[in-house]
């Protein structure tokens, strides 16, 4: 699936090969959507689909009369990942006052695995500027619903001994779980600068950091991730891991202490701890086309995979941007095996749909929109088509299309393969 975003359209397009060797994946290409922020305010999203909802935790500014600013965690809804919609009811705020989180509760991760949901946090009793050494440390939360959180009273992730890489402080942590692993790529803080460091748990609340830390290491000087790398995002496909962070050069620090310019740069794993960066990082700037009002950002990448791309989430100083990139695979040996491309615009859709087919041979397609429970809603076409390129046009109305809003499959089907694209319908 190839997602390119324009003012007018979003277009999804999937290209099917198989390999002699296994690939190589490099997600490097990100537009950023023309209509960003597509949430205004929050910071450090992090976002997960499910069935047919993309799901927003976000940190968010609250302030109390009796013990003034504090930073908590909003949620919001989307059907399409675009437009959101803030539930305040499911609003999670900092902890008792004295508690060691009672005046931040920041850079959310949220895990939904076969035991419910599962809250990774930052927290801290008090407030300060990013440039400072607060005691920053990294909590836990579970839920069965995603709403009603359960805290553990103390912090599962503590910062480092005097003199070690994550000696002032630990935050903004990325869980995956496989295999009855959880696996944890944080930010830390010492002398040595900001970098990553990676952790294992059997249950999500009993730590080990990894004896290779920090795993993920800050640039060389002059380089744009020289003052800092963090803030990880990171996804497992079959064997390889991608991860993607925000970088900083120490040229891009101010005066005031404020960063001018930050960098998404991405790098690749077989492990989870040994990391090989992209030659050309970064992959995305402050002043990354389309530019929008990106002053100090794109920051803290959430990142989801859908069928054949990425789409990327991020905060800066206007609330929450999203940009996407095309799945880009890289192989010594590459055959064609499926017979072509299909490319689905636009979508969201409103008033009709476009279908194009480019072939590279002869084949027998059948065309198919299910609803997300997998039930039959339409067969758009069923028959041969021969190499070139063929365009299908469907219009919403009583006797064409559904015109019920919501989340559809758009099913493709040859007797090689079969695969499925997400198609938004707006009211």
């Amino acid at each position: 699936m190839k997602i390119l975003l324009n003012s007018k359209i979003v277009t999804f397009s999937i290209t099917i090969l198989s390999y002699t060797t296994a690939p190589v994946f490099s997600q490097t290409d990100w537009t950023k959507y023309p209509n960003n922020p597509v949430h205004q305010g929050g910071a450090d999203p992090t976002v997960i689909l499910e069935n047919d909802t993309f799901k927003m935790w976000f940190a968010v500014e609250m302030y109390d009369t009796i013990h003034g600013p504090m930073v908590g965690i909003g949620y919001a809804y989307a059907i399409d990942g675009i437009h959101w919609f803030d539930d305040y009811g499911a609003t999670i705020e900092p902890g008792e006052p004295g508690t060691w989180d009672s005046k931040v509760r920041d850079t959310p991760f949220v895990l939904n695995d076969p035991s419910g949901y599962k809250l990774w946090y930052t927290g801290s009793d008090s407030i300060g500027s990013w440039s400072d050494s607060l005691q920053l440390v990294i909590g836990f939360a579970s839920s069965q619903n995603g709403r009603n959180w359960e805290f553990l009273s103390e912090p599962v992730l503590l910062k480092g001994p005097s003199g070690s890489w994550d000696e002032y402080w630990v935050e903004s942590p990325c869980v995956i779980y496989d295999n009855g692993v959880y696996m944890m790529w944080y930010t830390g803080a010492g002398s040595q600068g900001i970098q990553i460091g990676y952790a294992t748990s059997l249950n999500g609340w009993d730590w080990v950091k990894d004896t290779a830390n920090p795993v993920l290491r800050k640039g060389e000087p002059g380089s744009g991730e020289d003052y800092m790398v963090g803030l990880p995002t990171v996804l497992k496909r079959g064997t390889l891991y991608e991860m993607w962070y925000a970088g900083v050069s120490s040229a891009d620090i101010s005066f005031d202490n404020k960063i001018d310019t930050v960098n998404i740069g991405y790098a690749t794993s077989t492990d989870g701890i040994h990391w090989a960066k992209y030659e050309n990082n970064p992959v995305m700037t402050t002043y990354y086309p389309n530019y929008d009002p990106d002053s100090s950002g794109p920051w803290a990448p959430s990142v989801l995979f859908l069928a054949d791309s990425f789409l990327m989430w991020y905060s800066n100083d206007s609330g929450i941007g999203l940009a996407t990139s095309p799945l880009t695979r890289v192989s010594e040996k590459m055959n064609h095996y499926f017979s072509g491309i299909v490319t689905v615009y636009p979508n969201p859709a409103k008033t009709f749909l476009n279908i194009n087919l480019s072939l590279f041979r002869q084949s027998h397609f059948k065309i198919c929109l299910l609803r997300p429970d997998g039930r039959m809603v339409k067969t758009l076409f069923s028959g041969i088509l021969g190499k070139g390129n063929h365009k299908f046009v469907y219009r919403f109305g009583k006797n064409t299309l559904p015109f019920n809003p919501g989340l559809y499959m758009l099913q493709v089907v040859t007797r090689e393969w079969n695969n499925s694209v997400k198609v938004v319908v707006l009211p």
